[in-house]
Protein backbone atom coordinates (compact mmCIF):
# COMPACT_ATOMS: atom_id res chain seq x y z
CA UNK A 1 0.00 0.00 0.00
CA UNK A 2 2.91 2.79 0.69
CA UNK A 3 4.01 1.82 -3.38
CA UNK A 4 0.65 2.52 -4.08
CA UNK A 5 1.05 5.83 -2.19
CA UNK A 6 4.17 6.29 -3.82
CA UNK A 7 2.79 6.04 -7.15
CA UNK A 8 -0.35 8.79 -6.81
CA UNK A 9 2.78 11.48 -5.46
CA UNK A 10 4.80 10.67 -8.50
CA UNK A 11 1.85 10.23 -11.07
CA UNK A 12 4.13 12.16 -13.36
CA UNK A 13 6.61 9.10 -13.92
CA UNK A 14 3.50 7.18 -15.16
CA UNK A 15 3.11 9.65 -17.40
CA UNK A 16 6.76 9.10 -18.84
CA UNK A 17 6.09 5.51 -19.00
CA UNK A 18 3.42 5.89 -21.35
CA UNK A 19 4.98 8.14 -23.53
CA UNK A 20 8.04 5.69 -23.56
CA UNK A 21 5.41 3.15 -24.79
CA UNK A 22 5.89 4.91 -28.05
CA UNK A 23 9.71 5.37 -28.51
CA UNK A 24 11.70 2.62 -30.02
CA UNK A 25 13.68 1.14 -26.88
CA UNK A 26 14.91 -1.54 -29.05
CA UNK A 27 17.57 -1.93 -31.79
CA UNK A 28 15.55 -3.08 -34.62
CA UNK A 29 15.65 -1.05 -37.67
CA UNK A 30 12.48 -1.02 -38.80
CA UNK A 31 11.00 0.81 -35.55
CA UNK A 32 13.53 3.60 -35.73
CA UNK A 33 12.95 4.35 -38.94
CA UNK A 34 8.90 4.24 -38.45
CA UNK A 35 9.78 6.61 -35.16
CA UNK A 36 12.04 9.41 -37.35
CA UNK A 37 8.52 9.90 -39.81
CA UNK A 38 6.79 11.20 -36.44
CA UNK A 39 5.73 15.12 -37.54
CA UNK A 40 6.38 17.01 -34.60
CA UNK A 41 4.75 20.37 -34.00
CA UNK A 42 4.49 22.90 -31.28
CA UNK A 43 1.11 24.08 -30.44
CA UNK A 44 0.00 27.30 -28.00
CA UNK A 45 -3.11 28.52 -27.30
CA UNK A 46 -5.86 30.35 -24.39
CA UNK A 47 -8.25 29.07 -22.52
CA UNK A 48 -11.44 31.47 -20.83
CA UNK A 49 -14.10 29.28 -18.67
CA UNK A 50 -16.53 29.36 -15.74
CA UNK A 51 -16.26 27.17 -12.64
CA UNK A 52 -19.25 25.24 -12.06
CA UNK A 53 -21.15 25.44 -8.73
CA UNK A 54 -21.50 21.57 -8.27
CA UNK A 55 -22.79 21.73 -4.74
CA UNK A 56 -24.09 24.43 -2.49
CA UNK A 57 -20.82 24.50 -0.29
CA UNK A 58 -18.47 25.90 -2.92
CA UNK A 59 -21.84 28.33 -4.34
CA UNK A 60 -19.99 31.44 -2.61
CA UNK A 61 -16.51 30.92 -4.60
CA UNK A 62 -17.77 29.61 -7.74
CA UNK A 63 -18.15 32.91 -9.22
CA UNK A 64 -15.12 33.69 -10.91
CA UNK A 65 -14.00 33.34 -14.75
CA UNK A 66 -10.77 30.86 -14.68
CA UNK A 67 -7.81 32.23 -17.72
CA UNK A 68 -5.05 30.31 -19.33
CA UNK A 69 -2.38 29.38 -21.30
CA UNK A 70 -1.20 25.75 -22.93
CA UNK A 71 1.89 24.92 -24.54
CA UNK A 72 1.38 21.47 -26.19
CA UNK A 73 4.48 19.44 -27.58
CA UNK A 74 2.64 17.12 -30.33
CA UNK A 75 4.03 13.75 -32.50
CA UNK A 76 1.29 13.02 -35.32
CA UNK A 77 1.66 9.33 -35.16
CA UNK A 78 0.96 8.38 -39.34
CA UNK A 79 2.47 4.69 -38.98
CA UNK A 80 0.56 1.73 -40.40
CA UNK A 81 0.32 0.25 -36.92
CA UNK A 82 -1.72 3.06 -35.38
CA UNK A 83 -4.12 3.54 -38.60
CA UNK A 84 -4.90 -0.39 -38.46
CA UNK A 85 -5.67 0.06 -34.70
CA UNK A 86 -8.16 3.27 -35.06
CA UNK A 87 -8.53 4.28 -39.11
CA UNK A 88 -7.54 7.61 -37.81
CA UNK A 89 -4.06 9.32 -37.54
CA UNK A 90 -3.35 9.74 -33.38
CA UNK A 91 -1.48 12.26 -31.93
CA UNK A 92 0.38 12.43 -28.90
CA UNK A 93 1.94 14.44 -26.80
CA UNK A 94 2.76 16.39 -23.68
CA UNK A 95 1.25 19.94 -22.47
CA UNK A 96 2.11 22.57 -20.14
CA UNK A 97 -0.43 24.77 -18.78
CA UNK A 98 -1.43 27.39 -16.13
CA UNK A 99 -4.65 28.58 -14.76
CA UNK A 100 -5.85 31.55 -13.11
CA UNK A 101 -8.75 30.98 -11.27
CA UNK A 102 -9.16 34.48 -10.71
CA UNK A 103 -9.56 34.43 -7.02
CA UNK A 104 -6.20 34.61 -5.86
CA UNK A 105 -6.78 34.57 -2.03
CA UNK A 106 -9.02 31.36 -1.94
CA UNK A 107 -8.68 29.47 -4.91
CA UNK A 108 -5.01 30.65 -6.59
CA UNK A 109 -3.47 29.22 -9.60
CA UNK A 110 -2.94 25.58 -10.98
CA UNK A 111 0.44 24.77 -13.28
CA UNK A 112 -0.10 20.86 -14.78
CA UNK A 113 2.02 18.86 -16.91
CA UNK A 114 -0.33 16.32 -18.83
CA UNK A 115 0.04 13.36 -21.32
CA UNK A 116 -2.83 13.67 -23.88
CA UNK A 117 -4.14 11.30 -27.08
CA UNK A 118 -5.83 13.13 -29.55
CA UNK A 119 -7.53 11.32 -32.60
CA UNK A 120 -7.68 13.77 -35.60
CA UNK A 121 -10.97 12.13 -37.76
CA UNK A 122 -10.45 13.98 -41.22
CA UNK A 123 -6.73 14.91 -40.95
CA UNK A 124 -6.55 15.25 -44.92
CA UNK A 125 -9.19 18.06 -45.08
CA UNK A 126 -8.67 21.75 -44.58
CA UNK A 127 -11.40 21.52 -42.04
CA UNK A 128 -11.40 19.02 -39.80
CA UNK A 129 -11.77 17.80 -36.75
CA UNK A 130 -10.54 16.01 -33.66
CA UNK A 131 -11.18 15.15 -29.90
CA UNK A 132 -8.26 14.96 -27.07
CA UNK A 133 -8.44 13.25 -23.77
CA UNK A 134 -5.23 13.78 -21.18
CA UNK A 135 -4.39 13.38 -17.46
CA UNK A 136 -1.42 14.60 -15.69
CA UNK A 137 -0.12 16.08 -12.45
CA UNK A 138 -1.00 20.15 -10.98
CA UNK A 139 0.14 21.74 -8.30
CA UNK A 140 -2.19 24.15 -6.91
CA UNK A 141 -0.98 27.68 -5.10
CA UNK A 142 -3.80 28.00 -2.16
CA UNK A 143 -5.65 25.26 -1.20
CA UNK A 144 -7.93 24.47 1.69
CA UNK A 145 -6.63 25.24 5.18
CA UNK A 146 -9.53 25.12 8.51
CA UNK A 147 -8.37 28.61 9.78
CA UNK A 148 -6.52 30.51 6.84
CA UNK A 149 -8.44 29.08 3.96
CA UNK A 150 -11.99 26.94 5.40
CA UNK A 151 -13.82 28.54 1.89
CA UNK A 152 -11.54 26.77 -0.49
CA UNK A 153 -13.52 23.08 -0.24
CA UNK A 154 -12.44 22.30 -4.27
CA UNK A 155 -9.21 21.02 -2.87
CA UNK A 156 -6.90 20.31 0.18
CA UNK A 157 -3.65 18.91 -1.44
CA UNK A 158 -0.86 21.17 -3.31
CA UNK A 159 -0.45 17.85 -5.65
CA UNK A 160 -3.21 16.92 -7.69
CA UNK A 161 -4.71 15.30 -10.48
CA UNK A 162 -6.07 17.04 -13.70
CA UNK A 163 -8.60 15.52 -16.36
CA UNK A 164 -9.46 16.97 -19.27
CA UNK A 165 -11.38 15.88 -22.62
CA UNK A 166 -11.73 18.59 -25.39
CA UNK A 167 -13.11 18.54 -29.01
CA UNK A 168 -11.13 21.03 -31.28
CA UNK A 169 -12.10 22.37 -35.00
CA UNK A 170 -9.13 22.86 -37.21
CA UNK A 171 -8.59 24.78 -39.57
CA UNK A 172 -5.24 23.80 -41.96
CA UNK A 173 -3.63 27.34 -43.19
CA UNK A 174 -1.03 26.15 -45.18
CA UNK A 175 1.72 22.71 -44.73
CA UNK A 176 3.20 24.28 -41.63
CA UNK A 177 0.27 26.15 -39.57
CA UNK A 178 -3.00 25.38 -38.25
CA UNK A 179 -5.65 27.30 -36.56
CA UNK A 180 -7.73 25.54 -33.58
CA UNK A 181 -10.78 26.50 -32.04
CA UNK A 182 -11.28 24.73 -28.70
CA UNK A 183 -14.08 23.23 -26.15
CA UNK A 184 -12.92 21.71 -22.77
CA UNK A 185 -14.17 20.39 -19.72
CA UNK A 186 -11.38 20.28 -16.81
CA UNK A 187 -11.54 19.03 -14.11
CA UNK A 188 -8.94 18.82 -10.73
CA UNK A 189 -8.98 16.58 -8.14
CA UNK A 190 -6.61 14.86 -5.38
CA UNK A 191 -8.76 11.59 -6.43
CA UNK A 192 -9.76 11.15 -2.55
CA UNK A 193 -6.09 11.10 -1.01
CA UNK A 194 -6.95 13.91 1.00
CA UNK A 195 -10.17 15.58 2.44
CA UNK A 196 -11.97 18.08 1.33
CA UNK A 197 -11.86 17.40 -2.33
CA UNK A 198 -14.86 18.45 -3.95
CA UNK A 199 -13.09 19.14 -7.07
CA UNK A 200 -12.92 21.93 -9.48
CA UNK A 201 -14.56 21.98 -12.21
CA UNK A 202 -14.59 23.92 -14.98
CA UNK A 203 -15.44 23.95 -19.24
CA UNK A 204 -13.17 26.55 -20.69
CA UNK A 205 -12.94 27.44 -24.67
CA UNK A 206 -9.76 28.65 -26.53
CA UNK A 207 -8.35 29.61 -30.04
CA UNK A 208 -4.54 28.16 -30.83
CA UNK A 209 -1.93 27.66 -33.37
CA UNK A 210 0.49 25.39 -34.09
CA UNK A 211 3.17 25.14 -35.98
CA UNK A 212 4.65 22.15 -37.76
CA UNK A 213 8.45 21.85 -38.41
CA UNK A 214 8.78 19.65 -41.19
CA UNK A 215 6.67 18.74 -44.35
CA UNK A 216 5.77 15.40 -44.52
CA UNK A 217 3.15 13.57 -46.58
CA UNK A 218 -0.01 11.36 -45.15
CA UNK A 219 0.48 7.56 -45.95
CA UNK A 220 -2.19 6.23 -48.40
CA UNK A 221 -3.65 3.06 -45.90
CA UNK A 222 -6.61 1.49 -46.92
CA UNK A 223 -9.55 0.86 -44.46
CA UNK A 224 -9.86 -2.86 -44.86
CA UNK A 225 -5.89 -2.77 -43.59
CA UNK A 226 -7.18 -2.83 -40.07
CA UNK A 227 -7.32 -5.78 -37.78
CA UNK A 228 -8.97 -6.30 -34.75
CA UNK A 229 -8.31 -9.22 -33.00
CA UNK A 230 -11.82 -10.00 -31.28
CA UNK A 231 -14.30 -7.43 -31.42
CA UNK A 232 -15.59 -9.36 -27.83
CA UNK A 233 -12.79 -9.35 -24.71
CA UNK A 234 -13.34 -10.29 -21.38
CA UNK A 235 -11.01 -8.82 -18.47
CA UNK A 236 -9.92 -9.20 -14.77
CA UNK A 237 -8.05 -6.47 -13.22
CA UNK A 238 -7.09 -5.51 -9.33
CA UNK A 239 -6.81 -1.84 -8.16
CA UNK A 240 -5.47 -0.10 -5.16
CA UNK A 241 -5.29 3.25 -3.72
CA UNK A 242 -4.51 5.40 0.14
CA UNK A 243 -6.91 7.82 1.17
CA UNK A 244 -7.19 9.81 4.42
CA UNK A 245 -10.16 9.30 6.65
CA UNK A 246 -11.53 12.93 6.54
CA UNK A 247 -10.17 16.53 6.33
CA UNK A 248 -8.48 16.60 10.05
CA UNK A 249 -6.47 13.17 9.13
CA UNK A 250 -3.12 13.23 7.81
CA UNK A 251 -3.08 9.59 7.71
CA UNK A 252 -3.72 7.46 4.84
CA UNK A 253 -5.56 3.77 4.59
CA UNK A 254 -5.26 1.46 1.89
CA UNK A 255 -7.48 0.55 -0.49
CA UNK A 256 -7.89 -2.31 -2.71
CA UNK A 257 -10.09 -4.24 -4.53
CA UNK A 258 -10.84 -6.07 -8.33
CA UNK A 259 -13.04 -6.28 -11.43
CA UNK A 260 -14.18 -8.64 -13.58
CA UNK A 261 -16.31 -7.49 -17.23
CA UNK A 262 -16.71 -8.23 -20.55
CA UNK A 263 -16.48 -5.77 -23.93
CA UNK A 264 -18.40 -5.61 -27.11
CA UNK A 265 -16.51 -3.63 -29.37
CA UNK A 266 -19.29 -2.87 -32.44
CA UNK A 267 -17.36 0.42 -33.45
CA UNK A 268 -13.77 1.24 -34.86
CA UNK A 269 -13.67 3.90 -31.66
CA UNK A 270 -15.89 2.48 -29.51
CA UNK A 271 -16.85 -0.10 -27.06
CA UNK A 272 -19.48 -1.25 -24.56
CA UNK A 273 -18.85 -2.34 -21.37
CA UNK A 274 -20.36 -4.17 -18.16
CA UNK A 275 -19.29 -6.19 -15.14
CA UNK A 276 -18.32 -6.36 -11.52
CA UNK A 277 -16.29 -4.97 -9.19
CA UNK A 278 -15.49 -5.24 -5.08
CA UNK A 279 -13.03 -2.75 -3.01
CA UNK A 280 -12.37 -3.11 0.81
CA UNK A 281 -12.34 0.54 1.80
CA UNK A 282 -10.14 0.76 4.88
CA UNK A 283 -11.67 4.34 5.87
CA UNK A 284 -15.02 3.07 6.28
CA UNK A 285 -13.51 0.10 8.50
CA UNK A 286 -12.05 2.79 10.76
CA UNK A 287 -15.23 4.67 10.34
CA UNK A 288 -17.44 1.20 11.12
CA UNK A 289 -14.65 1.34 14.94
CA UNK A 290 -15.69 4.93 15.99
CA UNK A 291 -19.44 4.29 15.50
CA UNK A 292 -19.25 0.48 17.07
CA UNK A 293 -21.65 -0.83 14.69
CA UNK A 294 -20.28 -4.28 13.48
CA UNK A 295 -20.96 -3.83 9.63
CA UNK A 296 -18.59 -5.24 6.95
CA UNK A 297 -16.24 -2.38 5.39
CA UNK A 298 -16.52 -3.53 1.67
CA UNK A 299 -18.80 -2.81 -1.10
CA UNK A 300 -19.41 -4.53 -4.20
CA UNK A 301 -21.52 -3.25 -7.69
CA UNK A 302 -22.72 -4.00 -10.99
CA UNK A 303 -20.74 -1.83 -13.80
CA UNK A 304 -21.69 -0.31 -17.09
CA UNK A 305 -20.92 2.04 -19.97
CA UNK A 306 -18.75 2.89 -22.61
CA UNK A 307 -15.17 2.65 -23.70
CA UNK A 308 -13.57 4.95 -26.03
CA UNK A 309 -10.70 2.66 -27.87
CA UNK A 310 -7.79 4.69 -29.51
CA UNK A 311 -4.98 2.29 -30.60
CA UNK A 312 -3.68 0.84 -27.28
CA UNK A 313 -5.56 3.22 -25.66
CA UNK A 314 -8.83 2.61 -23.97
CA UNK A 315 -11.00 5.90 -22.25
CA UNK A 316 -13.41 4.64 -20.25
CA UNK A 317 -16.90 6.40 -18.78
CA UNK A 318 -18.93 3.86 -16.56
CA UNK A 319 -22.13 3.85 -13.83
CA UNK A 320 -21.36 1.37 -10.74
CA UNK A 321 -24.77 0.72 -8.70
CA UNK A 322 -24.35 -0.59 -5.82
CA UNK A 323 -25.77 -4.43 -4.76
CA UNK A 324 -24.00 -4.70 -1.40
CA UNK A 325 -22.69 -1.86 0.60
CA UNK A 326 -23.69 -2.49 4.29
CA UNK A 327 -22.21 0.76 5.24
CA UNK A 328 -24.49 3.00 3.61
CA UNK A 329 -22.79 5.42 0.49
CA UNK A 330 -23.38 8.61 -0.24
CA UNK A 331 -25.23 7.69 -3.17
CA UNK A 332 -26.78 4.16 -4.71
CA UNK A 333 -24.92 4.92 -7.73
CA UNK A 334 -21.76 6.47 -8.39
CA UNK A 335 -19.39 7.47 -11.96
CA UNK A 336 -16.04 5.85 -13.12
CA UNK A 337 -13.62 7.50 -15.60
CA UNK A 338 -10.65 5.75 -16.65
CA UNK A 339 -7.44 5.47 -18.73
CA UNK A 340 -5.56 2.37 -19.23
CA UNK A 341 -3.02 1.09 -21.71
CA UNK A 342 -2.54 -2.08 -23.64
CA UNK A 343 0.93 -2.55 -23.00
CA UNK A 344 0.89 -5.95 -24.30
CA UNK A 345 -1.61 -8.62 -26.02
CA UNK A 346 -3.62 -9.59 -23.17
CA UNK A 347 -1.97 -7.03 -20.41
CA UNK A 348 -2.79 -3.36 -19.17
CA UNK A 349 -2.34 -1.01 -16.39
CA UNK A 350 -4.03 2.41 -15.63
CA UNK A 351 -5.71 4.94 -13.43
CA UNK A 352 -9.33 5.16 -12.60
CA UNK A 353 -11.71 8.04 -10.97
CA UNK A 354 -14.56 6.90 -8.56
CA UNK A 355 -16.91 10.19 -7.65
CA UNK A 356 -20.17 9.53 -5.85
CA UNK A 357 -22.34 13.19 -7.85
CA UNK A 358 -19.89 15.59 -7.81
CA UNK A 359 -17.71 14.28 -5.13
CA UNK A 360 -14.53 12.42 -5.98
CA UNK A 361 -14.23 9.01 -3.64
CA UNK A 362 -10.65 7.90 -4.86
CA UNK A 363 -8.49 8.06 -7.48
CA UNK A 364 -6.97 4.38 -8.34
CA UNK A 365 -4.26 2.60 -9.92
CA UNK A 366 -4.71 -0.84 -11.78
CA UNK A 367 -3.54 -3.18 -13.93
CA UNK A 368 -5.05 -6.72 -15.31
CA UNK A 369 -5.64 -9.01 -18.16
CA UNK A 370 -7.83 -9.95 -21.13
CA UNK A 371 -9.25 -13.18 -21.91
Amino acid sequence: MYFLFFMQKYQALLVILLLLQFIPLHSQKQKVKETEKLPFSLGINTQYGFIIPHSQSIQSVSDSNPYGIQINFNWLNINKSAWNQCLCYPRLGFSAAYFNFNNPTILGSAYALSFFVEPFLTYRNKINFSYKGGFGIAYLTQIYDPETNPQNLFYSSAISFPLHLSFTLNYQINEHVNLRATATYNHISNGGIKDPNKGINFPTAGIGVDYTFKKFQLPEYKENEKSIESPSKFHFLILGSAKTYDANSKKRYPLYGFEAGYRYQFARLSAVMGGVEWVADYTIKERISREGYPHDFTRAAFLAGHVFVIGNFNFSQMLGVYFYSPQKAKDPVYQRVGLTYQFTERYFFGVNLKTHLHVADFLDFRTGVRF
